[in-house]
């Protein structure tokens, strides 16, 4: 099992007491799941192990209202959609991109091996209800190699929160800060003890450039001086501008777009 934060024990122990749970209540089968649970028992189940914090949530919300206009997020890494649903309800244009599989060494990948990746993403779609397709779009995808698929103007601000071990963690910062607009946000979820290669990937790309961190979440403006580093001058964006459409930044139509 993966290392397990103060604040996510208290927002479990917080969503138990709300939903009634008893300490003689059975919530899970080790190993598999329980064939008595139903579909709301499921949902409700992957929504603890996966609920992001509401200081966390707080401090997405306030970067989403940092922009003008309707910003246009990606975000890396989705689980069952809070950090999607709070940057919607902010405002924000999200295109989410995940594989539903976790990561093999925290509870997202506990709960892909007792859920599988459909039972997941049904989870997800779920609990967005009525912004897919409206203020958030969801895309099946690899973290950093669906970085490469990513065509149009660039994004107002990139948010990884994928598999959280070190090599994946640079990478993915690596992939998806260059499809970031100069003057956008680049951000991450769980800088944080817990989590040593999300702090490792952050200090060493973006040590000289002053980010910042706000509970959990890590944030940094992107500079000309980053956007030359790791953006390539043919990176297939067609200016840096960014419309209003929520079509910008889609993937090619190759890409499965849900």
């Amino acid at each position: 099992p993966g290392p397990i934060t103060i604040e996510q024990i208290n927002s479990k122990y917080r969503d138990a007491v709300l939903n009634g749970a008893s300490s003689n209540k059975r919530r899970i089968t080790i190993g598999g799941r329980a064939r008595s649970m139903s579909e709301d028992d499921t949902h409700r189940q992957l929504a603890m192990l996966g609920a992001t914090v509401p200081e966390d949530l707080a401090v997405l919300q306030s970067l989403v209202k940092k922009f003008d206009d309707r910003p246009t997020v990606v975000e890396i890494g989705t689980f069952i959609g809070d950090s999607a649903k709070a940057m919607a309800d902010a405002g924000a244009i999200v295109h989410t991109i995940d594989n539903y599989k976790g990561t093999p060494t925290d509870v997202s990948g506990s709960a892909y091996r007792m859920y599988g990746a459909d039972g997941v993403k049904a989870a997800m779609v779920r609990n967005i209800g009525d912004r897919l397709g409206r203020s958030i779009f969801v895309y099946n995808g690899d973290s950093a190699g669906s970085a490469n698929g990513w065509h149009g103007d660039k994004v107002d601000m990139g948010f990884v929160d994928a598999n959280h071990e070190y090599e994946f963690a640079k990478a993915d910062i690596e992939a998806w800060v260059r499809h970031v607009r100069v003057g956008g946000i680049m951000a991450g979820h769980d800088y944080c003890p817990a989590f040593p290669g999300v702090i490792q990937a952050v200090q060493e790309l973006f040590g000289d450039d002053s980010f910042n961190v706000e509970g959990t979440v890590w944030w940094v403006r992107v500079t000309e001086a980053i956007a030359n580093r790791y953006a390539p001058a043919a990176n297939g964006h067609t200016h840096e501008l960014v419309a209003s459409s929520p079509c910008v930044g889609r993937f090619n139509a190759v890409d499965e777009e849900q």
